[in-house]
């Protein structure tokens, strides 16, 4: 992220309003953060729900002030659900506080959008009102979990492509290992020379995994979620060049400076630029290795979004490619389950599915995300992940 002002959507509300807004947002989320991941594994905890409260009381508050109205319905609602907390109507589940993080990483978004004109069209912002107001008034124990299975069903589309389901039934979407490149060999067809790269891709990747405190086992997770999305699909894409793809794509980060990949404060211009360049930097490596010339155009654009809003070039929706936009959402999905430098808390499965289907279409393609979603869903009924 960078250190650089935007400009508010509401000509009403100038510049410098709304970066005092978002910056004292960002203050209560943190303290949200804190205290709803603390009240997980102390659901009756006072105090914990008190400053809870307090935090999306001032968020609330805050934007009564500029006349926010779409934020303050939607504080308002969640502020309802942690009062009735607070007053003592029912004890806090595991998975309401689970999903009061995710409501937050939501409100999150509208202030983006009501705020700096971020375009977000995936938060039913009504609907997931209407939830929290109707848990708030629930007394219940049934009552609120019916209601929390729906709310939770908001935060995570079940839309499915019809081609999906049946390649997955026909068995096209098999688990994919994750002992080694040795047995992703039949299921990507190579041999010779091919396999031998990849063999030294993994190499590579594996020792850039190594130098980060964060990435255990992250090319396996990446390749293996990659790999069985791809599986689902009907488009051509080649897998050995997108397993390549995945294996060197954060390669350049091994060039970035230490200092800049494990700092825990926000990055500054400068080090977003630099830290921008590992993707140029890995594709200039694969781009002169022959046979590979598609999956160094993976790597160019992973970080590219739909919106046109990305790195390093700003291209757009069908000028990114389909590998690409794949590797983008493994990446980013890996990113926030586990914990980073500059974050304390991971985010949970829910959380983190519901931020990216947040941003399809802008971020993110709608085709590979709908993939994902049904990739997600199996593997959690299957205990994998």
């Amino acid at each position: 992220m960078s250190d650089t002002s935007q400009t508010s959507i509401d000509s009403e509300i100038d510049s410098e309003t709304a970066d005092d807004l978002i910056s004292s947002f960002d203050d209560h989320y943190e303290i949200l953060q804190i205290s709803l991941n603390k009240m997980m594994h102390n659901t009756d905890d006072v105090d914990l729900i008190n400053t809870a409260f307090r935090s999306i009381h001032s968020i609330k508050g805050n934007a009564a002030m500029v006349a926010l109205e779409p934020i303050i319905n939607y504080a308002h609602a969640v502020e309802e659900a942690m009062g009735s907390m607070r007053a003592g109507h029912f004890t806090a589940s595991q998975t309401l506080c689970e999903l009061l993080l995710t409501s937050v990483d939501r409100l999150r978004d509208l202030h983006g959008k009501y705020l700096f004109n971020k375009e977000t069209v995936n938060i039913d912002e009504k609907g997931i009102a209407e939830a929290f107001t109707a848990i708030a008034n629930a007394r219940s124990a049934e009552e609120i979990d019916s209601l929390c299975q729906g709310l939770h069903n908001l935060f995570t589309p079940q839309k499915v492509s019809e081609s999906a389901n049946e390649d997955f039934s026909a068995g096209k979407g098999s688990p994919i290992s994750l002992e080694g490149l040795g047995q992703h060999a039949d299921y990507l067809s190579i041999s010779g020379q091919q396999a031998e790269d990849l063999i030294f891709f993994r190499i590579l990747s594996l020792q850039v995994d190594a130098q980060n405190n964060f990435w255990d086992k992250r090319t396996d997770i990446l390749l293996f979620l990659a790999l069985k999305t791809a599986s689902l699909s009907n488009k051509e894409l080649d897998k050995a060049q997108l397993a390549a793809a995945i294996y060197v794509h954060d390669i350049g980060m091994a060039f970035v400076s230490d200092d800049i990949v494990n700092k825990k404060a926000r990055l500054n211009t400068l080090e977003t630029k630099l830290l921008q360049q590992h993707s140029v930097w890995s594709y200039n490596l694969l781009k002169r290795m022959l046979g590979w010339e598609a999956a160094s155009e993976m790597v160019l654009s992973h970080h590219e979004r739909i919106d046109g809003d990305g790195y390093p070039y700003k291209k757009a929706g069908n000028n990114i490619p389909e590998g690409a936009k794949l590797i983008a959402i493994v990446d980013v999905y890996y990113a926030m389950t586990h914990l980073r430098a500059d974050r304390s808390h991971r985010r949970s499965i829910l959380r983190a599915i519901s931020e990216i289907n947040a941003c399809i279409d802008t971020q993110f393609c709608r085709y590979w995300v709908e993939l994902f979603n049904q990739v997600i869903r199996e593997e959690v009924k299957k205990g994998t992940i």
